[in-house]
């Protein structure tokens, strides 16, 4: 552990504006972000590479689509060749960079436990006062 780790902000993370003109990018950034807000992670420090990790959620779901509706693989009318999809590789290349984001946040089993989530009850801690009155609430 590093004793002069800098605190992370305790503010959310914030939908930056231009991430909306991607409808399935921001809905994947709140997931995520409500995600990491349940494991006591989410922090506004972050707010770009949980960027990164909405849009390539969101690039592998629509290179998915494709590949649904067009098959994985085509054939070359000149030649006959049977062909991967370019989406195919593309989604791939995606994924790998998706889950080696969503390990940096601890959002795997096997990287969950690498994870130290901030201490809970410091009285700045903003998400302890806002999981106590939440509590307190039911």
């Amino acid at each position: 552990m590093n004793p002069a780790e800098p605190a992370a902000s305790s503010d959310l993370p914030r939908l930056p504006r231009w991430i909306t003109l991607s409808p399935s990018a921001a809905r994947a950034f709140r997931i995520l972000r409500a995600r990491l807000e349940g494991i006591g992670l989410a922090s506004a420090s972050d707010t770009e590479k949980l960027t990164l990790a909405a849009l390539r959620l969101a690039e592998v779901a629509e290179l998915d689509a494709v590949l649904t509706r067009e098959g994985s693989f085509y054939t070359v009318e000149a030649t006959g060749l049977v062909k991967s999809h370019p989406a195919a590789r593309q989604r791939s290349e995606a994924m790998k960079h998706l889950q080696s984001l969503l390990g940096d946040f601890g959002l795997d089993p096997v990287n969950r436990s690498k994870v130290r989530a901030p201490a809970a009850g410091k009285p700045d801690d903003k998400w302890a006062v806002l999981v106590k009155e939440m509590n307190g609430a039911r």
